[in-house]
């Protein structure tokens, strides 16, 4: 009765989902999963033959035997080597499903796809890496006690920047994340040459023989 609720489920998720019975035989696929894998759906018949669906990096073959072997559940991330969706990373979820303390029904595997996360991740890495490059060390060499306000206020700049680009790439459509890091990063250069002006300036003014 359990196994039966959760292939219910199963059938309307959006995410993939594969279900096996206590010996590891492949019992359902639903929809997502297929659609993710495309024709080799076909020679998939055990929990065993999943791992030919990932990159060798991923090292599946151990977690998903510990899985069958030991019901140990399994969390962690894979790339999709093959199928239609080739090199997707995925994040996977693997339970083992129990009527009693020693009796198993069998087992549950879902994949989450982190395509958008990954992006996302590497799009905010690569606007810091860029921000703090540019900004370390600071180009401009003043009095010490200009030096230090220009450092402050360009450091407070930097790290409000990268907090705007957490929430970027948080919370926007990956196809909108571009543009808007760029709009981010020319918003920094524009306050960071303005402030180094503006302390020149102060610099200059506050000079006893003017």
């Amino acid at each position: 009765m359990q196994l039966l609720q959760v292939s219910k489920q199963v059938q309307i998720s959006e995410q993939p989902v594969v279900i096996a019975d206590p010996e590891g035989r492949i019992l359902l696929t639903n929809e997502s999963f297929d659609r993710l894998v495309g024709a080799d759906r076909s020679r998939l018949n055990s929990i065993e033959d999943l791992e030919t669906l990932f990159t060798y990096e991923a090292k599946a073959g151990r977690p998903l035997r510990d899985l069958l072997e030991q019901r140990r559940p399994w969390r962690g991330e894979v790339v999709l080597a093959t199928g239609p969706a080739a090199a997707k990373p995925l994040r996977v979820r693997a339970d083992p499903v129990f009527a009693s303390a020693e009796r198993s029904l069998g087992f549950v595997i879902g994949f989450v796809d982190l395509t958008e996360r990954k992006a996302a991740e590497a799009a905010r890495r690569h606007f810091q890496d860029r921000i703090v490059r540019q900004y370390r060390p600071v180009r401009v060499r003043l009095d010490s006690k200009a030096d230090v306000v220009y450092r402050n206020l360009l450091s407070a700049i930097v790290g409000n920047a990268q907090l705007a680009a957490m929430e970027i790439t948080d919370g926007v459509d990956v196809a909108n994340m571009p543009d808007m890091l760029e709009s981010v990063e020319a918003s920094v250069n524009r306050t960071a040459e303005l402030l180094g002006q503006l302390i020149w300036l102060s610099a200059g003014s506050s000079d006893p023989g003017t």
